[in-house]
């Protein structure tokens, strides 16, 4: 599943169907917004997409002035993309960090993500997982809850591959830097 070997389309296809597979399992509990900060570190093809939907017309020349003025303002402390009732606004197009997000992360102990990596079977209780996506999700997580074994490999190695694939840029500065200003 690396990213690089399958290219950003085809590894944005899998990640958006891991996303969709562990929808039971999302540790985001709806808070509309509240993880979405503006200078979320994404891709260089994260950007490049959303440029591609921009000049396609699937991502409205509005909603890029809106977030252009909102990247501008050093009061904005959500995301730039994020509408008036906290939707996303690009949510079709979102970065892969944003289609990830909520899905878990590495457990906190390494033999155990060593395990999991390996193809261990063994459920998993969202505690024993280091990082989270949202700090504000993760004190609503229920301790008793378990996750297959399945879910947090997945999750994991999509963790890694969209963690590790770079250059980067945070979305502040691709909106200011690469997205058309009239």
């Amino acid at each position: 599943m690396s990213s690089p070997e399958l290219g950003y389309a085809q590894f944005r296809s899998q990640v958006e169907k891991f996303n969709e597979e562990a929808e039971p399992y999302s540790f985001c509990k709806a808070i509309k917004g509240g993880c979405c900060s503006p200078d979320i570190v994404i891709q260089v093809e994260d950007g490049a997409w959303i440029k591609d939907a921009v000049q396609n017309g699937d991502i409205s020349q509005d909603t890029v002035e809106r977030a252009i003025k909102r990247a501008k303002n050093p009061q904005v402390d959500r995301c730039p993309f994020l509408g008036e009732q906290n939707e996303c606004t690009i949510y079709e197009n979102r970065p892969l960090v944003c289609i990830a997000h909520g899905n878990g992360g590495y457990p906190l102990d390494p033999d155990k993500t060593r395990a999991i990596l390996r193809g261990s079977t063994e459920d998993i209780a969202p505690k024993e997982l280091g990082v989270f996506s949202c700090e504000n999700c993760a004190p609503l997580i229920d301790g008793e809850e378990r996750l297959p074994a399945e879910i947090v490999r997945k999750s994991t190695i999509i963790r890694i591959e969209v963690e590790a694939v770079g250059p980067f840029t945070s979305m502040r500065d691709f909106i200011l830097e690469e997205l058309p200003q009239s």
